[in-house]
């Protein structure tokens, strides 16, 4: 017998998309201009959207635009790393895009570079500009390792 799931309802739809991208929906100082984005839904919300520019439905911008339309302006830098991160696994994403979407957050700061390592994969981070080449990660991560656990005492 088939279980039934609960699944929730797309939040960035094609017309929203439409709407941000022709600039008809914009965010405000006031307050959400985009209603019913709530706490509960926020992850949905910033994983959809970055989906979206992803994908590349959505501009760069635009992106900023609608988390500022819904109103997310407090801490949402745990959850939108991690939306950069599910959005990167997907196959349709493209890594060049996200790996700009993530460079642009860490210059607006929404959230930092430490937050961008501990979160992203090393493609993204290479895109982004985080780390120049995965073969320099590889260096300094073997050269930290080695102080951590063979240094020598006298």
């Amino acid at each position: 017998m088939a279980e039934e799931y609960d699944i929730p309802d797309c939040l960035v739809t094609d017309e929203l998309i439409k709407s941000l991208n022709t600039g008809k929906l914009v965010a405000s100082e006031v307050g959400a201009t985009l209603p019913g984005i709530t706490e509960d839904k926020q992850q949905q919300f910033l994983l959809e959207a970055v989906e979206a520019f992803g994908e590349g439905k959505l501009e760069l911008d635009k992106v900023f635009a609608a988390i500022g339309a819904a109103g997310l302006n407090g801490d949402i830098s745990t959850d939108l790393a991690e939306a950069l991160w599910l959005a990167s696994l997907r196959p349709k994403a493209k890594h060049e895009l996200l790996g700009e979407l993530t460079a642009e957050c860490i210059k607006k700061g929404k959230f930092n570079r430490r937050q961008a390592l501990e979160y992203e994969e090393i493609e993204l981070l290479v895109q982004s500009g985080v780390i120049a080449t995965e073969k320099q990660l590889g260096v300094k991560e073997r050269r930290l390792y080695t102080n951590m656990f063979y240094k020598q005492d006298k």
